[in-house]
């Protein structure tokens, strides 16, 4: 809610005072104090809850790539070694029946 009174703007619990010398300064009507006290303690809380949510999923999110990364190198040392054929694309023996593989 906003309201103009010649030079005085009202929002529902501010208020914006302009003096004569153009000075704007902004006021708060003091029998609102309690009642912003607790709206800020809320927003308070929610962000903290926010917070903790967002670090734990974070923390999950980290845990997944440790284990992925973990699962890649296994699967990667498993294979042996690979090297660059003339032609420049990996390859690497296949262990059951000596052929080549491709790898792109």
């Amino acid at each position: 809610m906003c309201l103009w009174l010649k030079h005085v703007v009202i929002f529902s619990h501010f208020f914006l005072l302009q003096d004569q010398n153009g000075l704007i300064v902004l006021a708060m009507d003091p029998k609102n104090t309690g009642e912003l006290q607790r709206h800020l303690e809320k927003q308070n809380e929610l962000l903290r809850d926010a917070h903790r949510s967002m670090l734990h999923e974070l923390h999950k999110l980290q845990v997944e790539e440790q284990t992925l990364m973990r699962k890649f190198y296994e699967l990667w040392s498993a294979q042996g070694p690979s090297h660059k054929n003339a032609e420049g694309n990996f390859v690497q023996s296949d262990k059951e029946n000596g052929l080549a593989k491709k790898h792109h």
